[in-house]
């Protein structure tokens, strides 16, 4: 298999010829239906390939995870204008100096000041 050939020991004994034969008589297969296409990435059908015993060719990695990162918690966390959630929404509970590694900036309460830059046209 796949996986067996990859976890393999480089410096371990290598079988003898003889061996390798009965070995490939009894595991005869086609090698294009055993081992899957593995195209190139495309975002509609987000096709991966699966590394195991027997390598397939699966879809939608962690599909519901995924979307819980890059969709729901983003738009959770975006500001809006005229939002009056508390800055305390975004600290820990724990304040105490044990509950952090190294130095420790003091908290505030407030939303910091948004700085909007217009950038000269370029010359």
């Amino acid at each position: 298999t796949l996986l067996g050939q990859i976890l393999k020991d480089p410096n371990g004994p290598t079988p003898s010829a003889s061996t390798v034969e009965t070995l490939n008589k009894g595991t005869q297969t086609n090698d294009e239906s055993s081992t899957p296409f593995w195209d190139t990435y495309d975002t509609i059908n987000q096709l991966y390939l699966e590394l195991g015993n027997r390598p397939e060719m699966r879809n939608h990695y962690r599909g519901h995870k995924m979307s819980l990162w890059l969709n729901l918690i983003p738009q959770l966390h975006r500001p809006s204008e005229g939002d009056d959630t508390s800055m305390r929404h975004h600290h820990f509970q724990e304040e105490g100096d044990q509950y952090y590694d190294g130095s420790v900036r003091e908290q505030s309460l407030q939303r910091p000041h948004l700085v909007h830059v217009i950038a000269p046209p370029p010359s």
